[in-house]
Order: C-alpha cells, then structure tokens, then sequence
C-alpha cells in the first residue's frame, strides 16, 4: 500500500498493511522544537535549528528528512494569517510575549519557557454583543491564507502520501475561553449570556467562510479536513450547577454547509 491508501483504508474502517503513523501534520500530531532537535539527533540526522511551526505550543516544522526516515504517512498543511498580521515578538519583564492576529496576547518565560500561556483576553471586558461584533475580526478568507496551499497538497498527492488541511484556529469553545479569558466564559456559558454565543457564532461564520474558499481552490487534493475543540473536562462535559444541561450555546452548524467531495 502506498502512504494515502494506507490512510484511506483506515478511515474507510478497513484494515491497512500496517498501523499508519503521522508526526506534525496537525497541531495535535506536533513536536516541540526541544523534542525535536533530540529526535533528529536520534535519527542520525544533522542537526538544524528547527522553524516553529505553531507559535503558541512551539511546535516544530518537521522536515522531509525526518518524516522520510520515520516512514510518515501523511502530510498536512494550514493556512498562514492574514496578509496585515505580523508575528512581533516582544520582551516583557522576565517574559517573551506577542498578539495573535485575533488580539489574544500570549506570553512564556524569557529563560527555560516552553509554550506561550494565555496572558490578555482581548474581550474580557466585553458587556454586550455590540462589543463583540466591534472586535477587529482577522479576515478568514484574505488571499494570504491560502499561499503555497496548492502546491503543497499538489506535491504530497505525487508523492503518494494523504493530505490534511488544518483550518484557521482552534475551536469555537477553546477561541471563546482564550478571547473572553477562561473564568468569564464559564461563567457566560453558565449564565446563557448572550455574548458567549455571539463569540462562538462568528468564529463558526469566520470557520464556515474559510472552508468554503479553500475547498472550492483545493478540495480535489484533500484527503481530510481537521478541525479540534475541548468540549468537556476530566469527569464530562461541563454543565451548569443548576441542571444537567450541558454548559455551551445552541449554535450549530446548518446541514449541507459544505458541498464538497472527497474519495470513497
């Protein structure tokens, strides 16, 4: 079997010619770079300063020669931040720190500082759904996201290997704790407040309008979409103190959002 029928078997529930094996093809499969550096010193490999690949959790971008001598299956890609935003990083007081292009300042320690901590929720202090809607929403469709997408999928698919395509950021509840900060979103959540579900209904529109662009420019050349979110805790989903309701608003994606094909 090639990589790409190996996966596909997999997701079909049929079972492959062996278990198929992906590194860094999403931010869930990543490595961080300190990891990383060991690894290709394990492989035998030369060692090379690794390129972040996922600012917040410092992540690695995993190059050919590894995933060649891993035997990886899979290849994935995500669209870049729009064309206005810019990666600053800047020093604070002990701690290196930078704003995403959603606003949500993240910030590490200087010394032995692993991944970025959320530090600023830029609607913390939102009152109302009027606030929300005045938030600088980054585009999710500007020409930028989707540079060198094709040509990656392109050269993955000659290569014989699946294709993943990432969306444009976490998911709607992770976005709404990191833009509204953790303790007032649950309490949001908790409350029915209004300006929870005004958060998680643009970041859908924001997602939903992403999606549709990239697989009408590049679905034929996609194996797999990815999207994630935390919905629940260590003991289940969360819910109010109240009832067994669970504890998120009622927005929802419509049936048939999305006419793509993909292989059967």
């Amino acid at each position: 079997m090639t990589s790409r029928e190996r996966i596909l078997a997999a997701i079909r529930h049929k079972e492959p010619d062996r278990v198929p094996f992906d590194l860094g093809s999403t931010p869930v499969t990543g490595i961080h770079k300190h990891a990383y550096v060991a690894l290709r010193s394990e492989l035998g490999l030369p060692p090379r300063e690794p390129a972040t690949y996922h600012m917040m959790q410092q992540l690695a971008v995993i190059e050919e020669d590894v995933l060649t001598a891993l035997n990886t299956d899979v290849r994935g890609l995500r669209p870049k931040p729009p064309g206005a935003w810019r990666l600053d990083v800047r020093e604070n007081n002990g701690f290196t720190e930078y704003t995403d292009e959603w606003g949500i300042v993240r910030r590490m320690p200087r010394e032995n500082g692993l991944y970025y901590d959320l530090a600023v929720s830029p609607l913390q202090q939102a009152t109302s759904v009027a606030d929300v809607e005045r938030h600088p929403w980054p585009s999710s469709v500007d020409a930028a996201r989707f540079v060198g997408i094709r040509e990656g999928l392109a050269h993955a698919r000659t290569s014989g290997h699946a294709t993943i395509l990432g969306g444009i950021c976490a998911g709607m509840m992770e976005m709404g704790e990191a833009l509204r900060g953790f303790g007032v979103f649950f309490e949001d959540l908790a409350s029915g407040s209004a300006i929870a579900e005004a958060i998680v209904e643009r970041i859908l529109e924001l997602k939903m309008a992403y999606w549709e662009a990239a697989l009408d420019s590049v679905g034929d050349l996609v194996d797999i979409v990815q999207e994630g979110d935390d919905l629940g805790g260590q003991s289940g989903l969360p819910r109010t103190s109240r009832s067994r309701r669970p504890m998120w608003p009622s927005s929802t994606i419509p049936a048939g959002a999305f006419d793509a094909s993909f292989p059967t």
